[in-house]
């Protein structure tokens, strides 16, 4: 019994040095080893930090091992994933993305995928979540997929007359809506949404501490806390809407959806002047699918609403594609035409009997002394009347009859009778 008594003494210390050994920050698994620890608790099976490479990891997800940095029995250190960095310990893995790209998806890598986006900066993104991005207007988008063209919103764009461009969109509600996540189908949650007046979401948050008629809790979303547990909610079939107290002109938005990793669907932002018919909500985004980070406080994604400055007078813009950001791109009018108001998507020729010689002209010269033009668009008076007299001028820009012969006919034009060349 003696004997007994001492070989399972020597049992139980040899399993505790192998597992002090075996375990320790400075043992390293031979080639095949699942993976590297720096701690492991015996008995309970529980890693409580990972060595460098590796990441804590408990149950798995479509995109791979899911990052849990709470020690728990079966958990285990999973090798990091391709792209990313592992510091070990209890360290998520991240991936850095430059300006103009984008992790789309949990567990992807940074790309530049076409649409109606941009990021300013270099970020970094957990492994598990998404990238925040800034959003273009609805109706606005980038088909480029290149870092370049997406580190601004400059390539937002889309078809405009030289006409239709606001300048800004003035409102005095903001709505959004959903069909609910892919957690709960019934519900959009709304942790936090800003109203500015710039492009950049800087300034005076217009919406600060407002409420409104429609939704449950909706002044959660406007106290400006970014807090997740703290939000507005409404269902699938009741929007969310906010009342600024006042029409205000906007020029961006910023908002956060409840963040616990889901994704919402058909996400949609819209303004209006009142909060009456359907027809007179303006879409500002989407409808778009907008994936959440599993993060405990908010960041917000901004909405640039701001459109173009309209061209002056003496300029135009045809329809042509237009970026959301900076000044429209506009011509000079030719000599010959002319643009009085801003905004124009052609110029207008000179009418007969009037003219001009620059470029970038907001109107036209009366010819004098009896002379006229052979046509529109003209940059000289080219032609005279037959009995137009030196004494007798153009003097009005109405063009009224000069004499009670009525040898000079309203709108500048001559009586046929009476034209000639030269």
């Amino acid at each position: 019994m003696r004997g007994f008594a001492q070989h399972f003494k020597y049992l139980l210390s040899a399993l505790f040095v192998l597992c002090t050994v075996v375990f320790s920050p400075n043992f390293a698994f031979a080639a095949g080893d699942e993976s590297l620890t720096t701690d492991y608790t015996c008995g309970t099976e529980m890693y409580t930090g990972c060595k460098s490479g590796y990441f804590m990891s408990y149950g798995t997800a479509g995109y791979g091992p899911i990052y849990d940095a709470t020690p728990k029995a079966g958990n285990t250190c999973s090798p990091c994933p391709d792209g990313y960095t592992c510091a070990g310990g209890t360290a998520a893995p991240t991936i850095t993305c430059a300006a103009g790209t984008r992790v789309v998806s949990a567990g992807a890598k940074c790309t530049t995928p076409s649409g109606g986006w941009w990021t300013a900066s270099s970020h970094t993104v957990n492994y598990g979540q998404v990238s925040l991005v800034n959003y273009c207007m609805a109706g606005y988008s980038n088909s480029f997929t290149s870092a370049i063209y997406h580190k601004n919103g400059t390539y937002c764009r889309k078809d405009v007359a030289g006409a239709s461009v606001a300048n800004t969109i003035p409102a005095r509600y903001i709505k959004v809506t959903s069909s609910g996540s892919s957690v709960d189908s019934s519900k959009t949650r709304v942790v936090e949404i800003q109203a500015f007046a710039s492009v950049g979401g800087l300034g005076t948050n217009l919406l600060s501490g407002k409420s409104g008629p429609t939704g449950a809790n909706i002044s959660n979303a406007t106290d400006g806390s970014w807090t997740s547990t703290k939000y507005a909610e409404g269902s699938s079939s009741n929007d969310i809407i906010w009342d600024m107290g006042a029409i205000k002109d906007i020029g961006s938005i910023k908002f956060a959806l409840f963040t616990d990793g889901r994704t919402y669907n058909n996400v949609t932002i819209s303004v209006s002047t009142s909060n009456t018919a359907v027809s007179t909500w303006t879409t500002v985004l989407g409808p778009i699918s907008v994936a959440t980070q599993n993060v405990t406080t908010a960041t917000g994604e901004l909405v640039r609403l701001k459109g173009q400055t309209p061209c002056l007078t003496g300029a135009y813009a045809a329809s042509s594609t237009v970026a959301l950001t900076g000044t429209k791109s506009c011509s000079s009018c030719a000599a010959g035409t002319y643009s009085s108001v801003t905004g124009r998507s052609a110029c207008t020729p000179c009418e007969t009997g009037s003219y001009n010689t620059a470029m970038g002209s907001s109107s036209c010269t009366p010819c004098q002394n009896g002379t006229t033009t052979s046509g529109t668009g003209q940059t000289s008076c080219n032609a005279t009347c037959t009995y137009a007299a030196n004494t007798k001028t153009w003097q009005t820009s109405t063009w009224s009859p000069r004499d009670t012969n009525n040898y000079f006919i309203k709108d500048t034009v001559c009586a046929a009778e009476t034209f000639k060349n030269g």
